[in-house]
């Protein structure tokens, strides 16, 4: 009878733990929701809440491997470390990147540019005005061994105004900005209403991998161009630059 009085409370208590567990992470999952759909109040706000979201999205996904162990295996307190440890490993290193990563986004967005994109890390302001008086908005960040840049093209302005413009045309300007810089082995596709143009240059002894990607839209022209080590070319960051790009 005394053994039954002891254990009955901590069997009480240990039936409280996985549910307080599943709410947590419920928790965690809506603040990361509401950071995403009310928190930001500018371009860059909006860069971060998505990166923000997408961490809290992993860190809630890996929860999964605690939940599957306790499937099979009886609940028990005194046998939760296990699985809630290995838990927060796999959070760290699913998760822990992104929190990194969401503080360190920018976006470019400019005011009538039909486009936006996302950068990580630090960026320079790189504005320039065309022959006919359009001024050309522009953003890039560069490295020793790469460089990510963007560029949007108004249509009209200063003395100058052009229509719609064909795939074939855009394809012709990007392979002249190729040829200006002397790069080989060029490849012209189109991707997703984009015209997409790679190739290769040699910077000392790094052999270098270039992207090209121009896309229209209603009021302005967007050019995206980046190179990096042809080894592991595109790295994770100037993969996500290139699919960040999205209509206003």
């Amino acid at each position: 009878m005394k053994t039954f009085i002891t254990e009955q409370p901590k069997q009480a208590a240990n039936s409280w733990v996985l549910p307080l567990f599943l709410l947590a992470i419920c928790i965690a999952g809506t603040v990361g929701g509401s950071l995403y759909f009310e928190w930001p109040q500018t371009e860059d706000e909006l860069a971060r809440s998505y990166a923000f979201g997408r961490a809290m999205g992993r860190a809630t996904v890996v929860a999964i491997v605690p939940l599957v162990w306790w499937t099979f295996v009886k609940f028990r307190l005194s046998r939760s470390k296990g699985p809630l440890v290995l838990w927060l490993a796999l959070m760290v290193i699913s998760a822990g990147g992104n929190f990194r990563r969401a503080y360190q986004v920018t976006e470019f967005a400019p005011d009538g540019c039909d486009f936006r994109v996302r950068f990580i890390g630090p960026t320079e302001i790189n504005d320039s005005t065309l022959p006919d008086g359009r001024s050309v908005q522009g953003k890039d960040q560069a490295g020793d061994k790469y460089y990510r840049g963007a560029q949007c093209i108004p249509k009209s302005g200063g003395s100058g105004q052009i229509g719609e413009i064909d795939k074939k045309s855009l394809g012709l300007a990007l392979t002249t900005m190729a040829s200006r810089i002397n790069l080989t082995g060029l490849a012209l596709v189109e991707e997703n209403d984009a015209v997409v143009l790679t190739g290769n240059s040699q910077r000392g002894p790094d052999r270098l991998k270039w992207r090209f990607l121009a896309k229209e839209g209603p009021n302005s022209l967007v050019i995206l161009h980046a190179f990096g080590p042809i080894s592991d070319f595109p790295q994770e960051d100037t993969a996500e630059f290139f699919q960040s790009l999205r209509r206003k």
